[in-house]
C-alpha cells in the first residue's frame, strides 16, 4: 500500500471516529422536552437517517464485517448511555431504528464494498 492509499485511510477512519463522537455526544446531551411530539416516532427517522450516514462514512474506512460490529456496538452504546442522562430514557424502538438505518446504509453504500470483499483474496 502507498503512503498516499495509507493517508487516505487514515483520515477515512478520523472521519468515520468522528461520526461515532457525533452521535454519542448527540446522544448524551440531557432534554428537557422532546423536539418532536413521541407520538408520531419521527425521531426514528432521526436515527435511521443517522446510523445510514455512520454507514456511508464506515464503509469507506473499514471492512464491512469491522463496520457491522463498530455499528452494532455504537448503536447499543448510545441507547444505555441514556439510562444514565437526565430527561432521556432507553427505547427498544430507538435500538431498532439505528440497526434499521445501519443496514440501510449497507445497502445504499456496500454493495460494491461488499462484492469487493468477495473476491479471491479478499481484495479491498
Amino acid at each position: 500500500m502507498t503512503t498516499a492509499a495509507k493517508e487516505k485511510n487514515r483520515l477515512r477512519m478520523g472521519i468515520f471516529l468522528i461520526g461515532v463522537l457525533v452521535i454519542m455526544t448527540a446522544t448524551a446531551i440531557p432534554i428537557k422536552e422532546a423536539v418532536v411530539p413521541a407520538r408520531y416516532h419521527l425521531d426514528k427517522l432521526v436515527h435511521v437517517g443517522m446510523f445510514a450516514m455512520l454507514a456511508g462514512i464506515g464503509l469507506r474506512a473499514v471492512r464491512v464485517r469491522t463496520f457491522l460490529l463498530a455499528a452494532g456496538a455504537v448503536a447499543v452504546l448510545s441507547e444505555f448511555q441514556q439510562a444514565f442522562i437526565p430527561g432521556r430514557c432507553v427505547a427498544l424502538l430507538d435500538l431498532v431504528a439505528n440497526l434499521v438505518g445501519t443496514g440501510l446504509g449497507l445497502v445504499i453504500f456496500g454493495r460494491r464494498r461488499i462484492r469487493r470483499e468477495r473476491l479471491p483474496g479478499g481484495a479491498q
